[in-house]
């Protein structure tokens, strides 16, 4: 190494080259070699497939993408394998199939689960991914990169660059991590790291799959940080906890983290009628002239309103929310300037925005939503409301379904969802809205109105409504 022949030259590869003596490291030529940002893999795995006369579904590429690791021989690879597959258009099922993938949509019906703090329902859906042959391993891996998007989100906020998902798939996570607790998903992905090593030399590994899931599945609360004092955490289960066993899991924990083992206290919750628990906590509320209102609310509506009875349930959209609210401010003011003959709530959710616009114009409106618990909700509420005969809601994906098509030409498109989605269906409202026509974006936050409003260059901006950090645009054509 001293004095090496001319014709000789060392190559020296290490992961810890601080540990090279200084006297090796002044005669060499150092090159750090560092992992490819998922994005540029994906981006270089389409033009790949682009030129192989194929196509792939962006969700496709992404997943390549991530599977690489950083590394884009990895990434080629494993291209390699679906383009010998022989299909035309490379899809995310074919890649599950290939690799014995967990089923995407199955695992978000666990994720979904957990959520809810619905133990049988995790346990339920973890099933119907074992029995389709996805090992125990597999599952918890997926559920620990799952989670950890989710934690990221929760923790950076909806446009962090650190969750690389593609459009479609980031908007699902946006929606389900506002769900989450950032710390209650900290503790999800160490329970699934710990388990995923319990597994391997476990005489019983399903049973100890299963007892991690019953336990993510129990509802979690975390209280605010109020300074330096301990942050108190409620675990409300269905049945009573063995205080042995949570005494060492908490000790475990605690060994871990270097903390001092917290105190635990393990009541029975007194008998609670939850339903009018929480409907007090849901006090009918006025938003310009509309007074939304449950129908557990018995004082009459305020003379002069429109009335809205909305009952809270599992498809989205009580009023409560500055993004609804501020849909309904920015109907109200366009119903002083304008007729409206045919409009089109795009996401419709509980309805509440087409019962509005029904009820302000007497126009037909059409509700559209891709989820079918959603329009069965508009439907009924629609009814209950009196303008069932306007209101018509059907199941369908943004611009592309038949609803839409056979109403071409709307004078009015509300869509009051989230900033991705609102970016990725711009052409198709662009397409549906009538000459001069009016649209109602909502749904994103202030920091994302110059990105959704590219989108839209073609019409003009007339109104935004700031309520909080959520805006509302009103744009004509």
């Amino acid at each position: 190494m001293e004095e090496p022949p001319e014709h000789v030259k060392f190559i020296l590869c290490t992961t810890e080259p601080q540990k090279v003596p200084a006297t090796i490291q002044s005669r060499c030529q150092r090159f750090d070699f560092r992992t490819i940002a998922t994005a540029k893999i994906a981006e270089h795995i389409g033009t790949v497939i682009k030129g192989e006369g194929l196509k792939a579904e962006p969700e496709l590429l992404q997943a390549v993408a991530r599977l690489g690791n950083g590394s884009m021989r990895d990434a080629l690879s494993l291209l390699d394998r679906l383009i010998a597959a022989g299909e035309a258009t490379l899809t995310l099922d074919l890649l599950e199939q290939l690799l014995g993938l967990p089923d995407r949509d199955l695992m978000s019906n666990v994720i979904d689960a957990i959520a809810g703090g619905d133990a049988a329902g995790t346990l339920e859906a973890a099933d119907e991914l074992l029995g389709r042959g996805v090992g125990i391993d597999q599952l918890l891996e997926a559920m620990s990169d799952r989670l950890r998007d989710i934690m990221v989100l929760c923790a950076c906020g909806s446009d962090t660059p650190l969750v690389e998902l593609s459009d479609q798939a980031r908007a699902s996570e946006i929606e389900r991590s506002e769900r989450f607790d950032a710390a209650a998903v900290v503790h999800m992905i160490a329970l699934c790291e710990s388990v995923q090593r319990s597994v391997k030399s476990s005489a019983a590994p399903r049973a100890l799959f299963e007892a991690a899931l019953a336990e993510l599945g129990g509802a979690l609360a975390i209280d605010e940080p109020q300074g330096p004092a301990p942050i108190a955490i409620s675990v409300y289960l269905t049945e009573a906890p063995d205080r042995a066993r949570v005494t060492a899991l908490l000790a475990a924990a605690a060994l871990g983290a270097g903390a001092p083992v917290p105190d635990i206290a393990i009541e029975r919750l007194p008998e609670t009628d939850w339903v009018a628990a929480s409907r007090e906590a849901l006090p009918a509320i006025q938003a310009g002239p509309f007074y939304l209102y449950g129908a557990h609310v018995s004082a009459p509506p305020p003379a002069g309103s429109i009335p809205v009875l909305i009952e809270a349930g599992a498809a989205f959209g009580t009023g409560r929310h500055e993004s609804t609210r501020g849909c309904l401010l920015a109907l109200a003011e366009l119903a002083e300037e304008r007729r409206i003959a045919r409009a089109l709530d795009m996401g419709c959710g509980s309805g509440v925005l087409a019962i509005a616009i029904a009820k302000l114009w007497a126009c037909p409106v059409t509700a559209v939503d891709n989820d079918a618990v959603a329009v069965r909700a508009a439907r009924d509420n629609a009814a209950a409301n009196g303008v069932g005969g306007l209101v018509r809601a059907r199941l369908g994906e943004g611009f592309g379904g038949a609803a839409i098509a056979r109403g071409a030409g709307f004078d009015l498109i509300v869509a009051n969802i989230l900033a991705a989605p609102l970016r990725a269906m711009a052409p198709g409202l662009l397409r549906h809205l009538a000459p001069g026509g009016v649209a109602v974006l909502s749904g994103l936050l202030a920091d994302q109105e110059r990105e959704v409003l590219e989108g839209y260059a073609p019409l003009a901006l007339r109104r935004r409504i700031t309520l909080d950090d959520w805006v509302t645009l009103v744009l004509s054509a």
